[in-house]
């Protein structure tokens, strides 16, 4: 029943910090949602905002050669 905590795994394990970000949810009968997410959502919006996380995976889009595939309608007008 203690505060979100922030922690960073290695890549070798992201598979069991994924497990412990999953069995933190089960505390949270009320939310059904695992503190550790919703205090990563609150960071990353925080710092980056969302222009910045939709410039980058355009950028990325383009890069893989499918530059227009997630664009709206209106965003292909330009």
């Amino acid at each position: 029943m203690a505060p979100p905590q922030l922690f960073y795994a290695h890549r070798d394990h992201a598979h069991e910090a994924a497990l412990i970000a999953m069995a933190d949810s089960v505390m949270q009968e009320h939310m059904v949602f695992p503190m550790l997410v919703d205090l990563a959502d609150t960071v990353c919006r925080s710092t980056f905002g969302a222009d910045s996380f939709t410039a980058s995976t355009q950028l990325a889009h383009a890069q893989a050669g499918e530059p227009f595939r997630y664009l709206t309608r209106r965003q292909t007008r330009r």
